[in-house]
């Protein structure tokens, strides 16, 4: 049994295991000590001699610390942020380019393929557009940066080459995800609960992500890897239980024994997944994972009707109703999820603090404020979620109420005036990092972008940029779905593409995150598929 667990694969995912953990920990408490110039000298080339050594086993540690995006390695002194699966991934890819020199066996060149070229067009449109960019060494460091994650994609592309290389990345990146996604509800409950909790805006985890709403886009994508899992297993152990043997044997063998145990874990896990994903309170997350949902179940409907479609549906509605009630048993949440979902219509419900009884009574009648100022007629002012105790104790009375969600309206000026810049830069475009130039910055010093992927890429790279991406996305697209619509024997992999493309690109819709680790690997593996 020991030596049956103890194989290379299972050790290095428990290794990975106990990094993440390591380094979620030590950046929660803010522990050092912070690595010196000498400390992170050595720390690089121990990873690089390790790659060397052993390219996969570098290239696997990489994969579970892409969710580690707000952690990095590097000291102050060298004055930019070297986040850990950037190191390992940098290592990988060298590691790999050095066997090829060595000629050792396994590890050769790809051929190229379409989707490579196109986004190494948008990385070259990035370096295009900085010479017409307001800052051009702003933009040139940017576009630096983005042709670093087209570096990750293709080590991903040299290391990923058949429909097997994807199981061990796949385990590594869920074991992984799970952790981060456990963080985020850790952090929840302590900033209840009083203790130290790291949010960038309290009352809304951020785990390891700069912001809650790519948080959120992550557990979006964390969902369509999981439904892609369940979907290899229904169709492997359906194959299976195709063997010889008497009907109730196939049945207890695969269906009673192997696809429940496998089903059951699946379904814990989304749960939890779910929970991260609601307390959030990312409606761009919410939306991307309603059209996740609806794209498998149509994925269902096609492949199997009837009985398991009915039943995914069912287990879906439960395991959502499970995770909003252990959201409610545990107060892990001070947002009322209800009207959070309710105010993605425009209304928004704030907290307000009042002087007396008269004012929430009178304020109670408003069916909605048309500006902050108005609360001052009923003495009563608008306060943060964390000051509620504290007006407690001071005998304000705490109601709610609504108003239109300025998110709304902020949204809307932002894209009138991004659309607006893109028209008038449209063939080279402003290059990257230079919208916060003319788009300005956010009530907490943030600088402002698009809001909108498509519509960020078109304003930093021009329309080659944008032509680039857009072909990339529907080369993805159309080709995944003639494999899944055919039958092919790569339907799996159609459906990751599928799935994972929807989690990404909904909640960009109304963000602009592209710059996240997970997505160009993600890209990596579902472009390997389709080899011209």
């Amino acid at each position: 049994m020991y030596k049956r667990f103890m194989t290379t694969k299972n050790i290095i995912l428990l290794i990975d295991l106990f990094l993440v953990i390591g380094l979620i920990w030590c950046d929660h408490v803010q522990y050092g000590p912070t690595l010196n110039g000498v400390g992170f000298s050595v720390l690089v080339i121990g990873v690089f001699l390790l790659a060397v050594y052993r390219p996969r086993w570098v290239f696997w540690l990489f994969v579970g610390m892409l969710p580690l995006e707000i952690i990095s390695l590097s000291p102050e002194m060298i004055g930019s942020d070297l986040r850990p699966y950037q190191l390992f991934g940098g290592a990988a890819l060298v590691g790999y380019l050095i066997a090829i020199v060595r000629k050792k066996d396994g590890f050769t060149l790809p051929a190229t393929i379409t989707a490579d070229w196109l986004l190494l067009i948008l990385v070259v449109a990035g370096f295009m557009s900085a010479i017409f960019a307001p800052l051009i060494s702003v933009s040139l460091f940017q576009a630096l940066i983005v042709l670093s994650f087209f570096l990750l994609y293709m080590c991903v592309r040299l290391f990923v080459r058949t429909q097997r290389d994807i199981a061990m990345p796949a385990y590594t990146f869920l074991l992984t995800s799970f952790v981060v996604v456990m963080y985020a509800i850790y952090q929840n409950w302590c900033f209840g609960n009083g203790c130290v909790h790291n949010e960038v805006m309290p009352g809304r985890p951020n785990a390891t992500f700069p912001e809650a709403d790519w948080f959120g886009m992550f557990t979006v994508f964390v969902v369509a890897v999981l439904y892609t899992t369940l979907f290899f297993y229904k169709r492997a152990l359906r194959s299976a239980g195709k063997d010889k043997g008497s009907v109730l044997e196939r049945f207890s063998r695969f269906y009673v024994t192997k696809e429940l145990r496998i089903s059951f874990v699946i379904y814990i896990s989304l749960i939890i997944v779910y929970i991260a994903l609601l307390i959030t309170v990312a409606r761009s997350a919410w939306l991307g994972a309603s059209a996740v949902i609806i794209v498998y179940l149509i994925f269902l409907t096609v492949r199997y009707r009837g009985f398991v479609m009915m039943h995914f549906v069912l287990i879906t509605g439960i395991s959502l109703f499970v995770a909003y009630i252990i959201i409610v048993g545990f107060n892990l949440t001070t947002f009322e999820i209800g009207n959070r979902a309710q105010s993605t219509g425009g209304l928004q419900e704030i907290t307000v603090a009042c002087s007396s009884q008269q004012g929430v009574t009178e304020l109670s009648h408003i069916v909605q404020i048309e500006s902050l100022e108005q609360l001052g007629q009923f003495d009563c002012r608008h306060i943060n979620l964390e000051e509620i105790a504290t007006e407690e104790q001071l005998g304000s009375m705490i109601t709610t109420v609504h108003r239109a969600d300025p998110n709304v309206s902020v949204r809307k000026d932002i894209y009138t005036q991004s659309f607006a810049l893109a028209k008038e830069h449209w063939l080279f475009g402003i290059g990257w990092g230079s919208s916060a130039h003319f788009l300005g910055t956010d009530d907490n010093g943030t600088a402002l972008n698009a809001s909108n992927i498509f519509l960020e890429i078109w304003l930093s790279t021009g329309i080659v940029g944008l032509g680039a991406f857009l072909a990339f996305v529907t080369l993805l697209l159309v080709r995944a779905m003639r494999d899944f619509f055919m039958r092919k024997n790569s339907e799996v992999v159609a459906v990751l593409t599928i799935l994972g493309l929807t989690a990404i690109i909904i909640p960009n819709l109304f963000n602009a995150g592209l710059l996240l680790g997970f997505i160009w690997v993600f890209f990596g593996i579902i472009a390997r598929k389709y080899n011209d």
